[in-house]
Parts: structure tokens; sequence; C-alpha cells
């Protein structure tokens, strides 16, 4: 893959941090009581920025950072949908009235990226670490059959294994 300039990554990073924004606005409205998002607690898009501009850290690990967010948006909706399916449609349907767009487009699929990450068998980015990070994590244990579940460890062992070395 082409690496992307400094400003098409700055452009991903506005476009998936408005879709983590509007998306913990369908959660909070539409979602578990217990599960309210105190929006004054995040990092706003503007740190971000601030923070590349002022080479605190780099594009790139500005988006992962987003990405770990929207990826935890995706896994909380893939695991609430077992308990309260009414109202992930009602989350859903609200983020398309809101943006006019399709949470799964914009988001990504977090099924399909795990799916493909356990059939390659590593991870080859930090944020699909954090994906499979997630899912290992998952004490309800639904986003993956148990089967895999030993595959997904190892991968993500086998990640941060290489992250030392480096």
């Amino acid at each position: 893959m082409a690496r992307r300039s400094k400003e098409e990554v700055i452009a991903e990073i506005k476009r998936l941090y408005e879709c983590f924004d509007d998306m913990i606005d369908q959660i909070n409205t539409h979602g578990p009581v217990d599960n309210f998002i105190d929006k004054s607690l995040l990092i706003p898009l503007s740190a971000y920025l601030d923070g590349i501009e002022n080479r605190e850290f780099t594009a790139s690990e500005a988006l992962s950072g987003i990405k770990e967010g929207v990826n935890g948006n995706c896994l909380f909706l893939l695991e609430y949908i077992e308990r309260d399916p009414d109202a992930v449609a009602a989350m859903l349907k609200g983020y398309q009235e809101k943006t006019g767009r399709d949470y799964w487009t914009d988001a990504g699929d977090p099924k399909k990226a795990v799916k493909a990450i356990l059939k390659r068998g590593y991870a080859e980015t930090e944020d699909e670490y954090y994906l499979i990070k997630e899912v290992v994590c998952d004490v309800d244990n639904s986003l993956i059959a148990n089967r895999d579940r030993p595959k997904a460890e190892r991968i993500m062992d086998d990640f941060e294994q290489r992250s030392i070395a480096q």
C-alpha cells in the first residue's frame, strides 16, 4: 500500500473522529445507562491536531489512537446486540439519520477484520494488535469462537514480542 501524505492521514483522523464522536452520541442516547460516556473526559479532536502540529506525536500515532476508540465502539455494538438488539438498531439508525451514512461503512466491520487477521495468522499493524487484544480481553467471549481464542492470544503475544524486540 502506498504511503499516505500527512494531509491524507489528518483527513482520515478527522473522518474517523467524527465517526467516533457521532456514535458516542448514539450510545449515550440509546444505550445502557451504566455505559454513559462523559464526552468531556475524551481527548478532543483539537488536542490530536495540536499534538501533531506541535510534534508531540505523529499523525499516524494519533490515527492509531482514534482507530482504537472506533474499534471499541464497534466491539461494544457487537457485544451489546446480544442483550438489546432494538437499542443497537436505534443507535445505527440514529447515526445514519445524523450523518446520512452507514456506520459500518464508516467505521469498518471489526468481525471481518478479526477474521482476516486470524486467517493471516499475525497482526500487521498496531491497530490490528489492539483489535485482537480487545477480542481476547472480551469477557463475554462472544466475538470469536472458542476454538479461535488460542490463535488470537498467540497473535497478540507474537505482536508484543516483535514490538519488544524492536
